[in-house]
């Protein structure tokens, strides 16, 4: 009995040590097929670059989850942070906010604060989520150090992310591109 006790108080502690595993984006050559459907914006993260880290900087993922069972989690990137990544078709939301620490592992997971729900995403077609753009700040102190993550709101630069998107991916041109209208 006092091994099950223990292990269900270490559980979601070392369920939170864990590498966080975000969902690759697409390299820039990449074939496209007309059964996946595609994600894009600009994730950007600013933050200090970490010399002995494996990861090199602290980030952090928007957690898209589907009806059929699919998980993606979009990262935020401190350089480049323009990127497409493929998903298959399905309905899915966008709930929580992981936070990362320069070595990859998952510091926290957090609810997202306004929910985005039932969005659809059909075959061979590329979608727009916004640019988001979000802080991360470590203060060092004498024993421990603490991370502070912030996030704003998502802007709408539909057309800049999109020309960009068909230059660094130049095999998304011609594929129909979706507003998802989830910036204001």
């Amino acid at each position: 009995m006092k091994i099950k006790n223990t292990l269900a108080l270490l559980l979601p502690a070392l369920s939170l040590v864990a590498c966080a595993n975000y969902t690759p984006r697409l390299k820039p050559d990449e074939k496209l097929t007309e059964t996946d459907s595609f994600i894009y914006g600009s994730f950007q993260i600013k933050t200090e670059k970490m010399l002995i880290s494996a990861d090199g900087y602290i980030s952090m993922g928007l957690n898209l989850k589907c009806q059929d069972g699919s998980k993606y989690l979009l990262r935020f990137y401190l350089e480049n942070p323009v990127h497409v990544i493929k998903i298959k078709p399905s309905t899915c939301d966008i709930d929580e906010i992981v936070y990362t620490d320069a070595d990859g592992n998952v510091r926290d997971v957090r609810s997202f604060r306004n929910p985005i729900r039932n969005l659809v995403f059909k075959p061979g077609k590329a979608y727009y989520v916004g640019d988001f753009f979000a802080t991360a700040q470590v203060d060092i102190g004498r024993k421990t150090n603490t991370t502070q993550w912030s996030m704003s709101n998502p802007v709408d630069r539909f057309a800049y992310t999109t020309e960009l998107v068909h230059k660094l991916y130049p095999n998304t041109v011609g594929i129909p591109n979706v507003n998802m209208g989830l910036a204001k």
